[in-house]
């Protein structure tokens, strides 16, 4: 009818910043009066029309610059238990695993080895798991170091990782950021990522 058009792609994302009176920093990507983040929303648009959707907020290519950083976190829940994990994820990881791990990794097998420091001590024994991306829960390189429960031994594995893994910009993971990969890494669709959200 008169005045009525088909909606480009993107349209409704940008009217729907429009209405945000507060436009968000490039620190929190969180809109005032939306509770999700705009990495959510975003990911939300299939691929195919990411380049026509950029606004005066953000761009697609700024917001997927934010999420290549290799990140690592304890994945167990906090406490004492028998088995701790160690979760790491990002682009390219192989050579920095095998480096860590102080030996070669095959794909999706488990290999009983020490954890050492960067000194050679041994902080903890267990089994490292290397799954290639995209073939991983996040879609990216994914290193799981499986040893003991306690939080000390996993604290210190962590610490041990994060310091030697200063060079490729490895960081602290933030809450759900690896669900959050697996998702906009079309590894988890929406009700996927829900009930991950759900059960934890």
């Amino acid at each position: 009818s008169k005045g009525h058009r088909l909606a480009s792609p993107g349209t409704f994302i940008q009217r729907a910043l429009a209405l945000v009176d507060q436009r968000p920093t490039p620190s929190s990507h969180v809109w005032r009066d939306f509770p999700i983040s705009c990495e959510w929303i975003i990911s939300a648009v299939p691929r195919s029309c990411r380049t026509a959707c950029s606004s005066d907020f953000f761009t697609f290519s700024e917001m997927s610059a934010l999420s290549t950083d290799p990140i690592i976190a304890i994945a167990t829940a906090p406490g004492r238990g028998g088995i701790g994990v160690v979760r790491v994820s990002g682009p390219d990881l192989l050579a920095w695993a095998q480096s860590l791990c102080g030996q070669a990794l095959r794909a999706r097998h488990a290999h009983y080895l020490p954890f050492r420091d960067g000194q050679g001590e041994v902080l903890d024994e267990g089994l490292a798991l290397f799954f290639p991306g995209p073939h991983s829960y996040t879609g990216e390189d994914v290193l799981e170091l499986q040893g003991h429960g306690g939080p000390a031994v996993l604290r210190r594995v962590l610490e041990d990782c994060l310091a030697r893994g200063a060079a490729i910009g490895l960081r602290l993971a933030q809450p759900g950021e690896f669900t959050q990969r697996a998702f906009l890494n079309e590894r988890l669709d929406l009700a996927q990522a829900e009930a991950v959200a759900d059960l934890i």
